[in-house]
Order: structure tokens, then C-alpha cells, then sequence
């Protein structure tokens, strides 16, 4: 038997861990090779609709909100009259023809773009086995008579069963050296949120800006949840920013099968937060936020003669290391910082969750630090079991818009 290549489709809906791996590991290289690496927008874009696809966000990719989140446009500008979506999507096209046109990464993994689509797709190069004896293999004018059999030596059969063996034992450390560490890490980000997530009442999401009426009070109780027209009507009303940090949460709260209840900040009451726990997202623009945060060692202060926007300090209030100059042009913006915390608050005695940044990339890191398992591992847990209540600064570093992954530069635990 020999084998020959085939692409494997894989949905990206449903990529397993190890595939999702595999898949920015090719970006990597893909970004490195020398197509990419001479440019400053196409990699931009096509990290971004990967990471996004990766993370199940894929819905998220429309031509308008790529332009605001990748290329700076303004959050209303015209798509008829700037094409650089469009233009880049196909630049990345060919782009990535020209890389698997190499025979070096014939066999690589292959992320694809479809014309009219900013969903990309991955496929994966399997073996399949194909009989020695097939017409495509023989050597041309070779002729082996039927009635002799070809032998197959014992000690090749021996060997080759030996090295299957290997073979399959060495994947079954590896799934569970990966399993392990997976359980690990999602058992961090559980007690990361166990003061939430233990409370069988449902979770006020507060949120700023104005949501639709029909979209007041909206929540997956009884199997409910938000439909692909709310979601839409939630990204043409409120900043994309806290749309992509809604959206995180919201899928974290589903994976962990919790109810919640969706209202705007303006929305919310004090009995609303008194009722259950509750998640504050935003910052300045929410007063629930500030009115959170008001006590604790970690808050938000502002100088709007000068339009600077900084995380306070209580213990060094002559510091302004964390601050965020918003009279700059936004493409020159290269970092933002954010509040995450998680405490019962005393007034309300109900658990509360604070996702909260300066500038709109801080919001969307906060978001992605408080529900992805990678981003959690950093947190001193030796001190969460015995103090439940926690405040973290995150920074994150933006390149051209898109903010990276997040970083804790400040915690204090209680």
C-alpha cells in the first residue's frame, strides 16, 4: 500500500482544539512568507477574519466592521464610495494562491477565501491508502503475472505493525496530555467566575448605548436566545466594540448553560442589581460601572479640558502610567487598558463582574481575558480560593486598530 493526499474540509464552526492550533500555526507562517510579510494591511485582515472565525465569531465579519476594526474607518463611512475591503480581500486572495502555488507547502494546511465571503475556510492534508497494485502506480510497461503472488516479507509486516503501534500510543499521550491541560484551564476560568456562575438566579447584562425596545429584557430563559436579526440590530446600535465583548460573553454564559437578562445601562435599576448577579460592560459611559468601581483600589479618571483618560491608582493617585490620550487621531493610538473584577458588592450583597476600558480595544481585550482559558492562566490563583473578590488592570497593545491579546499589569485581591 502507499498513500497519496487529499484535502480534508473542515467546518469552522466546530474546529477542534488541535486543528484551531494547526490553523495559527499555517497563519503564522503564511504571515511570515513573502507575500505577507512586505505589508502592513493584508496580514492585518487576514489575522483578524481568521482569529474571528477561530473564536466563533464569524458572523461579526461584515464589510463595515472590518473596515471600522481593521482599517480605522469612521464607524458610518460609505462602502460604495471605500472599497478597501473588497480590494484587500481579493489582494489576500491572490495572495494566498501565490503562497500554496509553491510546491514547498503543497502539503501545509490551507486557509482559503471565497470569493464574495470574508469567512475564510481551512482544509487539512490527510493520507489516504491507495492499493501498490492500482494502474495509477505501476511503472509504465511493468507487467506482474496474476497467478504470482508478490510476497511481503515477515519482518516488514512485524515492523510496520510495530511502528502503528508506536504510533497510535504516542496520540493517545498527546490527546491526554492535551485534555488534561485543557480540563486544567477551564477549571481556572470557572473559578474565575464561580461567584457568578454558582448563583442560580439569571445575570443582568448592562450594557451602554441604546438597544432596540423589541430588544429590552431579552434573555435565553426557556431556550431562548439571540436571534441572528437581534444581532443585527444590536451591531447597528451599539459600538462594535461592546458588541464583539457582549458577544464574548454571552457564548461563555451559554457553554455554561447560565440564564441572563440583556438591558441597557439606562435601563437598569437598583433593584434590577440587587435581584442576581450582575455584568457591567463599559466604562465611562456606564454609571453603573463608575458607581461599582468608585471604592475600589483600581477606578477610572478622566481630564476632559485635555481629553485623557486614565486608570487610577488609590495607593499612587500621582501615577498616570495607564492612560489613554483620546484627542490623538485613533489609527495613532497603539495601546488601552481596562478594569476586570469580579467581587460582591456591598450595597447590592450580589455578585457583580466589571468589564470595563478606556478606549473601545480595551473593552474588547477585557472581554476576551475574563472568557478565554489562555488568557486567565496568569492570575495568582493560589489567592482566589480563600479571597473571592478580585480587580485586575489589563493592557493590550493595537496595531493598526486591532487590539492583541490582553495583559495583566496590576492585580489586587480581597
Amino acid at each position: 500500500m502507499t498513500s497519496e493526499y487529499q484535502l480534508r474540509p473542515e467546518p469552522n464552526s466546530v474546529l477542534a482544539t488541535w486543528d484551531a492550533l494547526r490553523v495559527r500555526g499555517q497563519l503564522d507562517k503564511i504571515l511570515a512568507s513573502h507575500p505577507f510579510a512586505q505589508s502592513k494591511r493584508y496580514p492585518a485582515l487576514l489575522r483578524y477574519i481568521v482569529e474571528h472565525t477561530l473564536r466563533g465569531q464569524a458572523h461579526l465579519l461584515k464589510e463595515r466592521t472590518i473596515g471600522v476594526e481593521v482599517f480605522g474607518r469612521p464607524l458610518h463611512y460609505e462602502t460604495s464610495e471605500d472599497p478597501i475591503v473588497r480590494v484587500s480581500a481579493a489582494e489576500i486572495r491572490k495572495r494566498l494562491a501565490q503562497y500554496y502555488q509553491e510546491p514547498s507547502h503543497q502539503g501545509e494546511p490551507r486557509i482559503e477565501l471565497r470569493v464574495g465571503s470574508y469567512t475564510p475556510d481551512f482544509y487539512f492534508i490527510e493520507q489516504v491508502p491507495v492499493p501498490d497494485d492500482s494502474p495509477e502506480h505501476g511503472s509504465a510497461g511493468s507487467h506482474v503475472s496474476d497467478a504470482t503472488p508478490r510476497p511481503v516479507p515477515t519482518s516488514r509486516g512485524a515492523r510496520s505493525a510495530t511502528i502503528w503501534i508506536l504510533s497510535a500510543a504516542a496520540v493517545l499521550v498527546v490527546a491526554a496530555f492535551v485534555l488534561a491541560y485543557l480540563s486544567r484551564q477551564d477549571g481556572k476560568l470557572r473559578l474565575v467566575w464561580r461567584s457568578v456562575l454558582e448563583s442560580p438566579s439569571p445575570i443582568v447584562i448592562s450594557i451602554i448605548e441604546q438597544v432596540p425596545d423589541r430588544l429590552q429584557g431579552t434573555t435565553n430563559a426557556g431556550s431562548e436566545s439571540l436571534t441572528a436579526h437581534q444581532h443585527q440590530d444590536m451591531v447597528n446600535s451599539i459600538h462594535f466594540s461592546d458588541v464583539q465583548a457582549l458577544a464574548n460573553i454571552i457564548s461563555f454564559l451559554e457553554n455554561h448553560h447560565h440564564l441572563y437578562r440583556l438591558q441597557t445601562a439606562q435601563a437598569t435599576t437598583y433593584a434590577d442589581l440587587r435581584q442576581g448577579p450582575a455584568i457591567l460592560i463599559g466604562a465611562y459611559d456606564n454609571p453603573w460601572t463608575m458607581r461599582a468601581i468608585q471604592p475600589l483600589r483600581y477606578r477610572f479618571g478622566r481630564d476632559d479640558q485635555h481629553q485623557l483618560f486614565w486608570i487610577e491608582d488609590q495607593k499612587n493617585r500621582q501615577s498616570k502610567k495607564w492612560t489613554v490620550d483620546l484627542s490623538r487621531p485613533y489609527s495613532t493610538l497603539n495601546q488601552d487598558f481596562a478594569v476586570v473584577a469580579s467581587f460582591v458588592d456591598p450595597e447590592t450583597r450580589q455578585p457583580l463582574v466589571v468589564i470595563a476600558g478606556i478606549g473601545e480595544n480595551g473593552t474588547r481585550a477585557a472581554s476576551e481575558f475574563l472568557t478565554g482559558s489562555e488568557n486567565v492562566r496568569d492570575v495568582d490563583y493560589s489567592l482566589l480560593p480563600t479571597k473571592a473578590n478580585f480587580e485586575i488592570v489589563v493592557q493590550t497593545q493595537v496595531i493598526n486598530g486591532v487590539s492583541g491579546p490582553p495583559q495583566i499589569v496590576a492585580t489586587e485581591t480581597w
